[in-house]
């Protein structure tokens, strides 16, 4: 168990080497103790890929028992940086090879005597599980399960994240539809085919073109191909040149239920009434 003095950036020779490792092969490192450290630095560079969480920071109170803290999947030829904490008295670096030997394989840990900035990453690059996300840079991401890699929200709806990218589309496509007084009146967003309508704004007007006397029931509007078959409620009643509008508008836009599907607004048969319906919206995936 080696100590070392109290010199800031100190590089270890126990948790650091530069031998390759065979097929499946673990280099373990040594046992020091980092009780005067505050951060630790361990940095990565591996000619192939690393098994599955294969980078394996462990720390323990007394160099026997072994306690995993961080685990870390290491590409191949793409060099990573990672820093911890010195939380209990002993560290040591675990990494266990892929599947395929190594032609250039590199482990330097180094251990600082005050924090410094876990890593540096352009903002052009992926995110995926394997960053410290420490960045003094701060950009909205989100994370792409098809993928398992953290990514700027881009202005399209393909890339599969689960943070809602749809934010940050502007409405693409419009519709509008209207019919002539105490007739009905349909809305039909058209199918697009492998693709979904994203309504950012629906707008509903009654034009009352002669007086309109209230009744017990009210006029509803409603919908298909919509979350919750949702509907709308005007009133009965109504003085001529007046109107009644329902105004749907979203920060994230309204998905269609189903692919490949028209998305309809229905407006009944109103006395003395006249509908006029306008949809924005983009479609995708």
């Amino acid at each position: 168990m080696a100590y070392q003095p109290a010199i800031y950036g100190f590089t270890s020779t126990l948790n650091s080497t530069v031998v390759n490792l065979a097929a499946n092969a673990v280099f373990t490192g040594a046992t020091e103790e980092v009780t005067i450290y505050s951060n630790i630095k361990v940095n990565v560079y591996s000619s192939h890929v690393s098994a599955t969480d294969g980078l394996n920071y462990q720390q323990s109170h007394d160099g026997t028992l072994w306690f995993p803290m961080d685990f870390y999947a290491i590409p191949a030829l793409t060099p990573r940086s990672f820093s911890v904490g010195a939380n209990m008295k002993f560290f040591r670096v675990v990494y266990t090879n892929g599947a395929t030997a190594t032609t250039t394989f590199v482990i330097q840990t180094v251990y600082h005597t005050s924090d410094k900035q876990p890593s540096s990453i352009r903002p052009q690059d992926g995110r995926g599980n394997d960053n410290d996300f420490v960045e003094t840079l701060g950009f909205l991401m989100g994370y792409n399960s098809a993928t398992n890699v953290w990514e700027r929200l881009r202005s399209t709806i393909a890339k599969g994240l689960d943070v809602n990218p749809t934010e940050l589309r502007a409405s693409t496509l419009a519709v509008t539809t209207t019919a002539a007084a105490g007739t009905a009146v349909t809305l039909t967003i058209p199918a697009v085919a492998a693709q979904f309508h994203y309504i950012t704004a629906l707008d509903i007007v009654l034009y009352s073109s002669a007086a309109r006397v209230g009744a017990a029931a009210p006029t509803v509007v409603t919908t298909t191909n919509l979350p919750g078959a949702i509907a709308f409620t005007f009133s009965t009643a109504g003085a001529i040149g007046t109107t009644d509008v329902q105004d749907l508008i979203r920060t994230t836009p309204l998905k269609s239920s189903a692919i490949n599907t028209a998305t309809t607004i229905v407006c009944p048969i109103t006395a003395g009434g006249i509908w006029r319906i306008t949809a924005t919206y983009f479609t995708g995936a």
